[in-house]
């Protein structure tokens, strides 16, 4: 309605930002400000800093075996870098101005102490996805600077549902903040008690706590990650105007366009085949300078021009260490994502006193 889109605290999100400008979310620190302040030489505010990193990563992850209260996180605009730390509650709404890149091996830096070397090689796992079958994926984000749309991060798992609509935000704050608190969540009675029995051991309701709130979520999407929705999220493909009277599943996750998992597939001998960042940077190099007549070619020529210029242009420390990160986190089995932010801390670390990021 007129009020919604003028009046409502939602305006923002029907239109996009000024041309060249855009929608802020987080980045973690500021690495100029860091710089300018010299305190990038102070090793007790450095590690205080990146330990705070990872501990905002650890509380919105949560534990499973204890965590209650599901986060929600609807990041409007761009995430980067230890910004990321945001993005591992329980469920992450994209919009169509969500998306994602990692800076900082342009500036000298690696990947933040946030997990994501555990993450990056592992995208699509959670959900089963097309993209866990490419490892490029996660190489492309962590050492092209490769910027990931709401598509991108849907398809490779990285948020868990796509809101197509603005209003959506208002109706699921209302519909959860009518939800009762954990403990007051029951279907099941307790079975009864004889007098001076203590409390029951087991909790009868304890597989459907948090139920109403991933439905919820599920209801006010227009897309999720593990492709269970039935809806599409472009209503173009709605023919009546109540979608609750149509009542054929079609799989619309299908039409979904992934250039991240494009790229990352067409490439995917160019990382199999080489185990080193040289050898990826001579692979492209190879693809980049072909000839070919064929426009389908023409363009992965392109791109493997893009490629080979990202890699060139950003420090070859901080993408030697950001790849070997990557590496190290693959190669065992058993990693898990604090062992990976504890790794990245000290990366991090040292990087922060070299001359590349000072440079």
């Amino acid at each position: 309605s007129p009020y919604i889109r003028d009046e409502s605290v939602d305006e923002n999100l029907y239109f996009p930002p000024a041309p060249g400008q855009t929608f802020h979310v987080a980045g973690g620190y500021d690495p100029l400000e860091l710089y300018k302040s010299k305190k990038h030489k102070d090793p007790d505010y450095i590690s205080a800093m990146l330990s705070n990193l990872t501990a905002l990563a650890s509380a919105y992850r949560g534990d499973h075996a204890q965590t209650r209260v599901p986060t929600i996180c609807i990041p409007h605009g761009i995430v980067t870098d230890g910004g990321f730390a945001m993005l591992l509650g329980s469920y992450v709404m994209a919009t169509r101005e969500t998306c994602f890149r990692i800076l900082n091996p342009s500036r000298g830096l690696t990947l933040d102490p946030v997990g994501l070397s555990f993450l990056l090689p592992r995208l699509g796992v959670e959900f089963q996805q097309q993209s866990s079958k490419f490892m490029g994926c996660g190489m492309i984000l962590a050492l092209m600077g490769y910027e990931a749309n709401c598509m991108d991060m849907l398809e490779t798992g990285l948020v868990t549902h796509y809101m197509e609509s603005p209003e959506s935000i208002g109706l699921l704050e209302s519909t959860l903040a009518e939800i009762r608190p954990w403990n007051q969540q029951e279907l099941i009675k307790n079975p009864a008690r004889l007098y001076g029995d203590g409390p029951p051991q087991v909790d009868h309701n304890a597989s459907f706590r948090n139920v109403q709130v991933a439905d919820a979520v599920h209801c006010f999407s227009s897309a999720r990650a593990d492709t269970l929705d039935i809806w599409s999220y472009d209503e173009h493909h709605f023919e009546i105007e109540d979608p609750s009277l149509e009542t054929d599943p079609v799989p619309w996750h299908e039409d979904r366009v992934s250039c991240l998992v494009d790229y990352a597939a067409t490439f995917d001998e160019v990382f199999r085949r080489n185990d080193s960042l040289q050898g990826i940077l001579e692979g492209f190099r190879t693809i980049a300078d072909g000839e070919t007549k064929d426009p389908a070619e023409h363009e992965c020529i392109e791109i493997a021009k893009h490629f080979v210029e990202r890699l060139e242009t950003q420090s070859p420390l901080a993408l030697s260490v950001t790849h070997r990160l990557l590496q190290l986190s693959i190669l065992d089995g058993e990693e898990s994502l604090k062992n990976c932010a504890d790794r990245e801390h000290r990366a991090q670390t040292a990087l922060l006193g070299k001359e590349d990021f000072e440079r």
